[in-house]
């Protein structure tokens, strides 16, 4: 299982914590590899899930100051290798399905795009 680590953001009395992320319903195995952050409360993060048949899904989750919640992706194979947010509502993601086919994916609010 995935996790993401969340510093309380002081030099001196530093201390990191662990944070669960979500899990897709049904996944064998979840990966997060980028994640860009806007704010202390805006963050998403982006990798892939394996599903029962073993194939490749984009993950992307959200940071909202308290808890990660999965973004919806739809069904898209492959995986997320980067993010970047330029706010809460447009990031772009990089990635790809399989060896040689490029993928991105523009986040606009509300789900993921694939131009």
């Amino acid at each position: 299982m995935p996790l993401a680590a969340l510093w309380n953001g002081k030099l001196g009395k530093a201390s990191i914590s662990s944070q669960p992320v979500q899990i897709p319903p049904g996944s064998t195995f979840a990966n997060l590899a980028g994640v860009s952050c806007t704010s202390v409360n805006a963050c998403t993060a982006v990798g892939f899930f394996a599903d029962a048949a073993h194939a490749e899904h984009t993950l992307a989750e959200r940071w909202n100051g308290s808890s990660w919640q999965i973004q919806p992706s739809g069904t898209t194979t492959g995986e997320f290798n980067a993010v970047s947010c330029r706010s809460a509502t447009f990031c772009v993601a990089a990635g790809s399905h399989g060896n040689s086919a490029e993928l991105v994916g523009v986040w606009n609010g509300g789900s993921w795009l694939f131009p």
